[in-house]
């Protein structure tokens, strides 16, 4: 596992954040879409790829609150360089 295909995070949830995750993306993977809950703040997101083998769903990070939302699909040639929440604004830098 490279640094560029382990997507972690700081604690979260609750009061104060003591949960944490990891979503590592296999090796000769592409992330095509990211699905996110959110409505006053992020509830919880997941991820789709594409390996050889076909497309995959990563498990839901979060809760079930809020309203879904899923990005377009990335283009081959796009990379997701990080994802930033504040209160009710997600932003993707590709």
């Amino acid at each position: 596992m490279s640094a560029s295909n382990a997507i972690s995070v700081a604690p979260w949830g609750g009061k104060g954040g003591s949960q944490s995750w990891e979503f590592i993306l296999p090796d000769g993977a592409r992330l095509t879409e990211i699905s996110v809950r959110c409505g006053a703040v992020l509830d919880s997101i997941s991820f789709t790829y594409k390996d050889q083998e076909g497309t995959h769903s990563s498990r839901s990070f979060g809760g079930t609150g809020g309203t879904p939302y899923v990005t377009e699909a990335f283009a081959d040639d796009e990379l997701v360089i990080g994802l930033v929440d504040v209160s009710d604004h997600l932003t993707i830098s590709l």
